[in-house]
């Protein structure tokens, strides 16, 4: 499903004023009840986000600034739970594909508006490490990207996210700009066989092409996915991913890079 698709459905109107019966149950259960968040919050945004009113669910997310949470907390923590709670939701039929394809889109939406409020290390541009963030060619997944570009960012890096492209777009985002790591995002549903072509044109486009490293959800299916598909290094975060490339940044007072919106 594209991001077209995504943005439409996500401003589709959808009766749901108060929280399904099924996730309210179904969140009591494991690993919801061993995660440590809060379950009252995860709650109240996944209901916003299937509501027809898709200011309700930016008034969530205020009320849970206002509450205390961070931003970065949200993005890093809560807004993965609501999402992994959608899709459980989906696939024990309490929820309807369309209305888990709603959720997810204002998700995404959540995700874009908190990462203007978050704090973001202040790193020079001569040491700023540079990273294209993609999803292989075929492949539609966009919260994960999302939620890794902002991490990226809060580390000092200067990212660019490249979605749904063909081997084309690419080859041409390899020629026009070098970059210091390739961050590939796969979900644990992407075949190997896709992303190793993805690896492919990345090596055959460049002569010198920068570290390859894979992260998503299917390293939790697959630890050693980097091995089977050609990339260099296999990353559950985006500190990691940098710390593999040798690409750390010098630490600054983030408090000083506070944007406000």
């Amino acid at each position: 499903m594209g991001k077209d698709l995504h943005m439409t459905l996500a401003s589709t109107p959808f009766d749901m004023d108060v929280t399904p019966p099924g996730l309210a149950e179904l969140i009591k259960t494991e690993p919801y009840s061993q995660s440590g968040l809060h379950a009252p919050t995860v709650l109240r945004i996944a209901t916003a986000a299937l509501n027809a009113d898709r200011f309700e669910a930016e008034e969530a997310l205020r009320s849970c600034i206002d509450a205390g949470f961070s931003a970065e907390d949200l993005i890093d923590h809560y807004i993965p739970e609501v999402a992994r709670l959608l899709g459980d939701g989906w696939c024990v039929d309490h929820l309807g594909f369309a209305e888990v394809t709603i959720g997810v889109a204002r998700l995404q939406g959540h995700v874009r508006m908190l990462d203007q409020r978050t704090k973001r290390r202040e790193v020079p541009a001569t040491v700023q490490p540079s990273v294209l963030l993609c999803v292989a060619p075929n492949c539609f997944h966009t919260l994960g990207p999302l939620i890794a570009l902002s991490q990226f960012r809060r580390l000092g890096a200067s990212v660019r996210l490249l979605l749904t492209q063909t081997a084309d777009d690419l080859g041409e985002a390899l020629a026009n700009s070098p970059y210091d790591v390739i961050a590939l995002t796969a979900t644990a549903h992407e075949r190997l066989e896709v992303l190793r072509e993805f690896v492919d044109i990345v090596r055959n486009r460049r002569d010198s092409p920068p570290p390859i490293v894979v992260g998503g959800s299917i390293l939790d299916l697959e630890p050693e996915t980097h091995i089977l598909v050609g990339a260099d290094y296999a990353a559950r975060t985006p500190h990691e991913a940098l710390t593999l490339c040798g690409l750390t940044t010098p630490t600054y007072d983030a408090d000083s890079c506070v944007r406000k919106v």
